[in-house]
């Protein structure tokens, strides 16, 4: 039997319990540029490691920040190592 002038009224979600964390995508993505890995993904956004994994497994924007920031830093790499080549560094010259 609901009570009069209440049975229209929700309750609140997650009641007690600890918030949502919130992951930065800009700092995921700069972190993975210079090639981060996950756990220190995960220090540098100030949440566990398995808070990390589960955001993975829920939200593709955070992988996509991941690919976005390592295919950065793999041009910025190459673009550093031509810019050695051109400037007479020998190793820079070897192909693998």
């Amino acid at each position: 039997m609901p009570l009069e002038g209440f049975d229209d009224i929700d309750p609140p979600k997650n009641l007690g319990g600890r918030p949502r964390s919130v992951i930065d995508l800009a700092v995921v993505e700069r972190g993975a540029s210079i090639a981060c890995t996950r756990e220190e993904l995960a220090a540098l956004c100030g949440i566990p490691r398995s808070t990390l994994f589960k955001h993975l497994a829920e939200d593709p924007d955070l992988q996509e920040a991941i690919d976005r920031g390592a295919a950065k830093g793999r041009a910025t790499l190459r673009r550093l190592q031509l810019k050695g080549a051109e400037e007479g560094n020998a190793v820079m010259l070897v192909q693998q």
